[in-house]
């Protein structure tokens, strides 16, 4: 007679028990969590005149700029800070020296706890456009000096 079902093996059951058990854990586990730190009605991280400034105007749509920083094995590969999420966003817009009617938010994904980690920051807001910056050429950037390749 012909088998068609493989012979069971000892302890396959337990085996697979197992690993639905710890795939169950690993998943369970995991987590985000979501903080809104700052709610905002003007921000910047520059140095504005905003009382008898005529060239100030606000920008049509909203930006959002985000920032991450992830960890693994206990080590990171950087920080998050606010202030760097800020400018971030400021240079999303030519001209934008300010962000109004915004938020900053924090977020945490924590998906094998103590190995693997993602932190974010997002800044959303309004840009507070300065016209007179827009009329300003821009700062060359410096070049960095090439070696001349002679040919023989």
């Amino acid at each position: 007679m012909i088998q068609l079902v493989s012979p069971r093996r000892p302890g396959a059951r337990r085996r697979a028990l197992l690993v639905a058990v710890g795939c169950g854990v690993l998943v369970s586990s995991s987590a985000c969590t979501t903080t809104r730190v700052l709610d905002f009605s003007v921000v910047s991280t520059y140095s504005v005149q905003l009382e008898g400034n005529d060239e100030l105007r606000r920008g049509k749509g909203r930006v959002k700029s985000e920032i991450v920083a992830r960890k693994i094995f206990w080590i990171p590969d950087g920080e998050i800070h606010a202030q760097e999420a800020i400018g971030m966003a400021l240079e999303l817009e030519p001209g934008c020296v300010a962000l109004l009617d915004g938020s900053i938010t924090r977020r945490k994904q924590v998906f094998i706890p103590y190995i693997w980690e993602v932190k974010r920051m997002v800044v959303e807001g309004t840009p507070l456009i300065d016209s007179s910056r827009l009329s300003q050429p821009e700062i060359p950037q410096p070049r960095i000096a090439q070696p001349e390749i002679s040919q023989p």
